[in-house]
């Protein structure tokens, strides 16, 4: 039983929050009505939990010596001993195999993404990781890819501006768990843990969230002012947005930095901001073409 809950634990079901993002073409593009597109959505979702569940058993198999000597990532599955680096490849494996099942279940496209997808994140593992600037790229590729995946499940073609918007929002999510890493481990041993820290100095991060969180917003803000958004009132999202942004903002340069994901899980403001974000989504979407609201906004 304990080597059980470690092998789940090393699969991180709590980071499959990442994976909502394969729901975006289904919200934005208003088919989320038909009842028809939600389970393509669903197994999209599925085979993203099980692809980034195998990608973190072999990173964390490329990365047991480094996690061995860092205070936080000491106690994981495979570093602590709770997990042989065979049980961990067995397990990796199999996740991959069942993603791939539900990719090929799902068509031609779908395995195309996937494959994508893999091999983002295998270059990052390979190369990619020991390099500035280029590992947070290439983990944001792997978030565009996860929206482009959703879209292509139910034949949606995804938006430039929206692909544009996730790609920014995930280097400032990326950037802000090289921040968090530093901020704990120290400058030294980060830089031992994580070379590329040798060159994410406290300073140049704060200066890189800021302009990524700006492009984000900006970005976001173009996307709902353009032709491809569900309708012009999306801009009443743009106050909930940028009150988001700056917020996570905030808890990233505070006083108990953490990856994006445990801040996003630990703050109940952040929870309603998300909730208040879709409810207005939704709401846009259902009432666009009401004729009482024509001519109250133009693009």
């Amino acid at each position: 039983m304990r080597t059980l809950r470690a092998l789940i634990e090393l699969a991180r079901p709590s980071h499959w929050l990442k994976n909502l993002l394969v729901f975006a073409a289904l919200v934005f593009s208003g088919q989320f009505l038909k009842t028809g597109d939600w389970w393509p959505s669903l197994l999209v979702f599925a085979q993203f939990c099980l692809l980034s569940s195998a990608a973190y058993a072999f990173n964390d198999i490329f990365d047991r010596r480094a996690d061995a000597a860092n205070p936080r990532s000491r106690h994981r599955p495979i570093p602590s001993g709770r997990v042989t680096v065979a049980q961990a490849a067995i397990e990796g494996l199999l996740l991959l195999v069942g993603g791939l099942s539900v990719s090929f279940a799902l068509g031609v496209g779908s395995l195309v993404v996937a494959s994508a997808y893999l091999l983002a994140v295998g270059s990052y593992n390979l190369l990619f990781r020991r390099h500035p600037i280029a590992d947070v790229v290439t983990i944001a590729m792997g978030f565009v890819l996860r929206a482009i995946a959703g879209g292509v499940a139910i034949h949606v073609p995804a938006s430039g501006w929206l692909i544009v918007c996730t790609f920014m929002l995930s280097v400032f999510l990326a950037l802000i768990k090289r921040r968090a890493e530093i901020v704990t481990l120290g400058a030294k041993l980060a830089i031992s843990a994580r070379p590329v820290h040798a060159f994410y100095t406290i300073e140049r991060l704060d200066h890189m969230l800021a302009v990524s969180a700006g492009l984000a917003v900006v970005t976001y803000v173009s996307y709902c002012m353009g032709d491809h958004s569900p309708g012009v009132h999306m801009v009443w999202t743009v106050p909930v947005v940028l009150y988001g942004m700056f917020r996570l903002y905030g808890l990233a340069v505070g006083s108990s930095p953490a990856g994006p994901v445990e801040l996003i899980k630990r703050d109940r403001v952040m929870w309603l901001v998300a909730v208040v974000w879709l409810a207005i989504v939704v709401a846009v979407l259902r009432t666009r073409d009401w004729p009482v609201l024509e001519g109250w906004i133009v693009r």
